[in-house]
């Protein structure tokens, strides 16, 4: 989830929302929900077992006065992590700004990628 994280401050410029597992999720998370307009994705197997667990966060999220979206996976793990990578992406270009040439902060990071460059290294120091 680094590089979901990571593809989501680069395309909407803010902080990624939280990432959490079903048990991570009912262990402090739930507790500290707000009641919010945003709903919440649940990224869930398609199978039996997934539904169910779909079923049990939704009924979780309800009681908290939350919404959720479900986001089944219909391929099996490891394979699943490229079916979450392109439920991001989907997400991300439905959201990105028209122009991503301009952006906060555009040139900051220059010094950055001359890193390996011996020359920059020096310059540096």
């Amino acid at each position: 989830m680094q590089v979901e994280a990571a593809k989501w401050r680069e395309a909407l410029w803010c902080a990624p929302p939280p990432v959490f597992d079903a048990l991570g999720f009912a262990h402090g998370p739930l507790q500290t929900l707000e009641k919010g307009e945003a709903p919440l994705l649940v990224v869930h197997g398609a199978g039996e077992r997934g539904l169910s667990l779909f079923a049990r966060v939704r009924a979780c999220l309800e009681r908290a006065g939350r919404r959720s979206v479900s986001v089944p996976l219909a391929l099996p793990a490891p394979l699943s992590a490229l079916e979450v990578d392109a439920v991001i992406n989907e997400i991300l270009l439905e959201r990105m700004p028209e122009c991503p040439e301009e952006w906060p902060g555009q040139g900051w990071d220059g010094p950055l990628y001359g890193l390996g460059d011996p020359e920059d290294c020096s310059a540096l120091a």
